[in-house]
């Protein structure tokens, strides 16, 4: 009885003992932009890409790393990633707007037009002094 407990306890504190290692020793999020950008300049899309899901995983609001992923995601004509990118960026950010536009346009190709309509709406609304966002 004695050594199945101990082995459930050994087992839970391998467990905590690596996720914590992971938190704790793992890579800052500027380190993985920075990883991204590096990857992306070489032409590792995948690697960028996962740089960049890393750290939107831990700062779902870096509007600069969404940025990062849409303009990969668009440059392979991967719509829906470009889609998922966008609608994650806020419409009280400083280039909501034309990422609105950008992410209508991507709605638009995955055929979700009301979507698309949505999108453009909303960019209208928040630049409608700019006839194009």
């Amino acid at each position: 009885m004695r050594s199945w407990r101990s082995a459930v306890l050994v087992w839970v504190l391998s467990l905590l003992l690596g996720v914590a290692c992971r938190y704790f020793l793992g890579a800052s999020p500027e380190q993985f932009f920075e990883q991204a950008r590096q990857f992306a300049a070489t032409n590792r899309f995948v690697e960028a890409e996962t740089s960049l899901r890393r750290l939107l995983a831990r700062q779902p609001n870096r509007t600069d790393a969404r940025l990062l992923l849409g303009k990969l995601a668009h440059d392979r004509n991967d719509w829906a990633t470009v889609a998922a990118a966008f609608k994650g960026v806020s419409d009280s950010d400083q280039v909501a707007g034309s990422i609105r536009v950008a992410e209508g346009d991507a709605w638009l190709k995955l055929n979700r037009a009301v979507l698309a309509e949505d999108c453009w709406s909303r960019a209208y609304h928040l630049s409608p002094e700019d006839p194009q966002p």
